[in-house]
């Protein structure tokens, strides 16, 4: 404790060299003829001294945490006052601190604040004000929704967020295989001011649009709320989002139970959605996911027409569908037969058992070597009467299952149509130098047999008939 004692012949005097934030007591002494009269005591503070250093130690979205230095001098306490600097965002607080390490809670998000402090003595007197601003976080995206992205462009938008924000840091990176946690866009390095990372974007609006990208492909998509021009940055929200995959060139290979399918396609993809339905009937049959570039559907059944269908699939989202149709080979007719009757022909045939219970189409076939007459009927039904044939001729009968432009092999059957009958009667005269050869049975028999080999080439294939008439 000092004391200081000095003469004034004045009624005023200037105290100097005095402690800041310190309780003085003054004591004043008229003196006459060297004599003290009556004394008049009275006390006061000093003012305490600006604070020092004031460091932001620690910043969030809803708080800042405050360090100062002391000052020089005395004091009790600090008054701590913050009043919002950014527009439309009227916030102001005052808090008392009995150290000089203090958190300020309740803020706004994003917000600049101007902060003063005072150190106190007395509980009433405050000292020098230091100021200075600082922002808080801004706060954190609830989430991102992708738009309807097409192959080669990224669409995505999000909901503002409370407080405020400068703009928004946007990145997308390709995620090849792995999931999506971040996206390498901030680099805080321990501090609350982040640097804005390559390959980022900034916007103010609420919205995102890159194009070029590639088809069928997983990108992170990272959205961070940027404040104090665009320097600070809040927490990162993060999501996948995918391009629009390419649509394929599908081939499809029939055989007579199954079809195998195989595809190209360009650029990325995920996953395939396969399926088949007969085409007739519009019903999915089998449906099924892979991942290959190729698919064999099994179990169907012959000489149908058959609908395949091949979407390209990229997490939520697919491409056209590719849709081609194609008939199983057939396989001939069980079996067949033939009857013939007056200038006709009745036809009755089985379905082969490849195709079950399917409806299936058919061609019947009827020939005629003879008459060199041949034609062609299609039906669906299991038996056939061909009218209209010559009479007494015989057909070859030729059925097979028909599957679009496939055809089976066939069920052949014959059958002759009825005759009408006529009698043409040749005479033939016998001579020889050999004694009664001409009156011999075998000479006859051989003469006839030598006729029936001379004619048949001709007559093939009609009704005829040679027979010795005894002529008396």
């Amino acid at each position: 404790m000092s004391t200081q004692t000095f003469y004034e012949k004045n009624l005023f005097s200037q105290i100097s060299n005095l402690i800041a934030g310190t309780l003085y007591n003054v004591q004043v002494t008229p003196v006459k003829c060297n004599r003290s009269l009556n004394p008049q005591s009275f006390s006061f503070y000093t003012i305490p001294s600006a604070i020092r250093d004031l460091t932001v130690v620690e910043v969030t979205t809803s708080s800042l945490s405050l360090n100062w230095s002391k000052p020089e001098g005395n004091c009790d306490s600090y008054s701590v006052y913050l009043t919002s600097l950014t527009p439309s965002f009227t916030d102001k607080k005052t808090i008392e601190c009995s150290t000089n390490a203090c958190s300020v809670t309740n803020l706004k998000s994003g917000v600049q604040y101007n902060i003063t402090i005072t150190a106190k003595v007395n509980d009433t007197i405050e000292g020098v004000p230091f100021s200075a601003s600082h922002y808080t976080k801004p706060s954190k995206i609830s989430s991102i929704t992708p738009e309807n992205n097409s192959s080669k462009v990224i669409k995505a938008s999000w909901t503002k967020p409370d407080g405020y924000q400068s703009g928004f840091e946007y990145c997308l990176k390709e995620a090849g295989n792995i999931s999506c946690q971040d996206c390498n866009i901030q680099n805080c390095d321990g501090s609350s001011n982040c640097t804005i990372s390559r390959n980022c974007s900034i916007t103010t609006d609420l919205s995102m649009e890159e194009s070029g990208k590639s088809a069928g492909t997983m990108y992170c998509l990272c959205v961070t709320p940027l404040t104090n021009d665009n320097s600070l940055a809040g927490e990162t929200t993060v999501t996948s989002t995918y391009t629009e995959p390419n649509t394929v060139n599908l081939s499809l290979t029939p055989d007579s139970k199954s079809i195998f399918s195989n595809w190209t396609i360009a650029e990325n993809y995920q996953s395939f959605q396969v399926s088949i339905r007969e085409s007739e009937s519009n019903n999915i049959l089998q449906s099924d996911k892979t991942e290959n570039l190729y698919y064999t559907f099994q179990g169907l059944h012959a000489a149908v027409n058959y609908t395949v269908t091949v979407t390209t699939v990229n997490g939520d989202l697919k491409s056209d569908v590719v849709t081609v149709s194609i008939f199983t080979k057939p396989t001939k007719p069980e079996s067949c037969s033939a009857k013939g009757g007056q200038a006709g022909i009745n036809v009755t045939y089985v379905p082969p058992i490849d195709s079950g219970n399917s409806n299936i189409n058919y061609s019947v076939k009827y020939i005629s070597s003879f008459w060199k007459e041949e034609n062609v009927t299609y039906t669906n039904k299991t038996n056939i009467n061909i009218p209209n044939l010559q009479n007494g001729t015989t057909y070859r009968i030729e059925v097979r299952v028909v599957a679009g432009s496939l055809m089976s092999d066939p069920c052949t059957a014959e059958a002759q149509t009825e005759p009408e009958k006529m009698t043409l009667t040749l005479i033939m005269m016998c001579s020889s130098i050999e004694p009664l050869y001409c009156g011999k049975i075998t000479t006859k028999d051989d003469m006839l047999k030598k006729l029936t080999d001379l004619t048949n080439p001709t007559l093939n294939g009609v009704y005829w008939g040679l027979k010795w008439v005894n002529r008396n």
